[in-house]
């Protein structure tokens, strides 16, 4: 009885897994073989390049890296293992830092940092709409 549950638990797991495949849904076996998200998972996933517009470079402020990050903070963000902390405020940036090998040009997946920018970007396109 065992054998036959496991041999037909076996043809339904290879069934799902080939019907995965072929309906263009392959990402659903790499979650499931991957299970844990991490910043690094655009190296597994397919990605989209999305074309800029017209970037322009942040410029650096006055006091560009002059405030150093308190104790308290940095212990917060590298126990929250966080590999970059970013401060900018009006038109440049204060203070920059990296962590782990990460630098300005590295690249990773932005998690709920986009939602805070498709967010803002939400609200200003509702603001010029009234």
């Amino acid at each position: 009885m065992i054998k036959k549950f496991l041999k037909w638990l076996l043809v339904l797991l290879s069934l799902f897994i080939i019907g995965c495949y072929v309906s263009g849904n392959g990402w659903v076996i790499k979650a499931l073989r991957y299970n844990f998200v991490n910043i690094d998972d655009y190296k597994i996933f397919e990605n989209r390049i999305i074309k800029a517009g017209n970037p322009k470079e942040w410029n650096n402020g006055w006091d560009y890296n002059k405030t150093p990050i308190t104790p308290a903070l940095e212990k917060l963000l590298t126990d929250n293992e966080s590999v970059a902390y970013l401060v900018i405020k009006n038109d440049s940036v204060r203070i920059e830092k990296y962590w782990d090998g990460y630098s300005a040009k590295s690249l990773s997946s932005s998690f709920s940092m986009a939602k805070s920018f498709v967010g803002a970007m939400i609200g200003i396109a509702l603001k010029k709409e009234k």
